[in-house]
């Protein structure tokens, strides 16, 4: 039990990033902090990020999410082959464990906005709704922070 406090304050200091960032929650679902940054393919493309817990008695899928700001969105996960990472659309809804967590990073799982109509700017927010086979729909602010470019070590 105290692994499971620790290792929930530990990936809630690293979503935490963004003072701007809130919580959301519907049911037993919990979507915290939020955030997303613009790709910097240079595309009209964004990636999301949250820290989403299933604090019922029952596991959850996180079916798809939609957003006004975006021609279609996807759940895509990253993937190193042959030395290579690319990303792909997931197949199958991620499940969420009872009391559990799922973490969508840079990286790993998130959330691919394609077409992006709008600027992102940073401090604004993109509404979006996450849909969940048990606990419905989620409707939540994802935070915009844009990368600085600046190398960490002059």
């Amino acid at each position: 039990m105290r692994f499971n406090f620790c290792l929930a304050f530990f990936l809630l200091t690293v979503f935490c990033s963004s003072a701007l960032a809130e919580n959301f929650t519907k049911g037993d679902i919990t979507v915290e902090s939020p955030w997303v940054q613009k790709s910097d393919t240079g595309e009209k493309r964004a990636e999301g990020f949250a820290l989403i817990h299933n604090g019922g008695f029952n596991a959850d899928r996180l079916v798809s999410i939609t957003s006004d700001i975006s021609d279609h969105v996807v759940i895509h996960e990253t993937i190193k082959q042959y030395g290579k990472v690319k990303m792909q659309k997931l197949k199958e809804p991620l499940t969420i464990e009872p009391n559990g967590y799922l973490e969508l990073k840079p990286g790993d799982y998130h959330f691919m906005f394609f077409n992006c109509q709008d600027e992102l700017r940073d401090g604004e927010f993109v509404p979006a709704v996450l849909h969940f086979e048990k606990n419905g729909d989620v409707k939540i602010n994802f935070a915009i922070e844009i990368k600085d470019d600046k190398p960490d070590n002059p």
